[in-house]
């Protein structure tokens, strides 16, 4: 059993050590920028109370505007590759990256209210083109935006970007009351490397060990059985070399299959089995095995679809 613990102990460190290398290659190799639009608030301010004899109107520019959006965004690269905008290297496909309102909108008003890059945009009917030289990773910048929906079946206004206008890129969705009321994991205060890290050793440790286990437990079952099946043709003749080790003055006293010292057997007779250490115990040990497999399986059910 210690040779097993030990057989056990030294895969797993192997399999760790496997998986901090391709979660470091990964790292290095699987840059990508990611382009994530975060809705801070989204409203409708023409709607009011329902309130008899309450009236509200909106005008601008001393025109009519008879159902009024405001939206706040923070639109930030999350990835871990710069965006390039200008220059021989860029990886965006046009001139400029260019955000969009859906259809049944008009953009009436709009200003960026803060960024930490230098960044500057302009309005083309329903597009908003933006412009910079680079865009790193973690920066951002707020986007107010005053809309009229002209359209009344259109659903409510949404912010995009056309993820292929960028080399390899992603983009992303998410609003801020979505993420207040997610509550994060441990692992995502630690540093982004780090967390990639720990996963993949994690991951693959625990896959390892869950598809180990029923292989410990098949091995140490058959060990049992080849055992009982040798006390059962060997063990009156075994009982009985035992007998006149003693009374020859050999032993000292009588010892079991699993106890008796190995340079003892060298002096009998018959086969010599392989005895499994802590025999008596094994059933027992085989059964919080079991038992140990079938809670780390649980986990599982929270990963696979079916």
């Amino acid at each position: 059993m210690k040779g097993l613990f030990k057989f056990i102990l030294t895969s797993v460190t192997i399999v760790a050590g496997i998986a901090t290398i391709w979660s470091l290659y990964l790292q290095w190799n699987d840059k990508a920028p990611v382009i994530d639009i975060k809705t801070i608030s989204l409203e409708s301010l023409t709607d009011i109370p329902n309130v008899d004899g309450l009236k509200a109107s909106y005008a601008f520019n001393d025109s009519s505007v008879q159902n009024l959006w405001r939206g706040t965004y923070i639109i930030e690269n999350t990835g871990n590759d710069i965006i390039v905008g200008s220059g021989n290297n860029k990886n965006i496909i046009t001139d400029s990256l260019k955000l969009f309102i859906n259809k049944g909108y008009r953009i009436i008003s709009s200003e960026i209210r803060n960024s930490n890059f230098p960044i500057n945009y302009q309005v083309e009917n329903n597009d908003i083109p933006i412009n910079f030289l680079q865009w790193k990773q973690g920066e951002y910048f707020e986007f107010l935006m005053y809309l009229e929906r002209v359209n009344s079946d259109t659903l409510a206004p949404k912010l995009s970007i056309n993820e292929r206008e960028i080399l390899n890129g992603k983009v992303t969705y998410s609003t801020l009351k979505s993420q207040t009321e997610e509550k994060r994991i441990a692992a995502n205060y630690l540093p982004r490397f780090l967390e990639s890290i720990l996963w993949w050793i994690g991951t693959v440790s625990y896959g390892f060990m869950v598809l180990l286990m029923p292989m410990v437990v098949v091995s140490e079952a058959s060990k049992i059985n080849k055992f009982k099946n040798w006390l059962s043709i060997w063990g009156a003749d075994y009982y009985d070399w035992i007998d006149s080790m003693i009374s020859e003055s050999k032993l000292h006293r009588k010892y079991e299959p699993e106890n008796l010292p190995k340079i003892y057997w060298e002096q009998f007779h018959g086969i010599v089995p392989e005895v499994p250490s802590n025999y008596k115990k094994m059933g027992n040990l085989i059964l919080g095995a079991i038992f140990i497999e079938v809670i780390a399986l649980i986990p599982m059910l929270w990963f696979v679809k079916i």
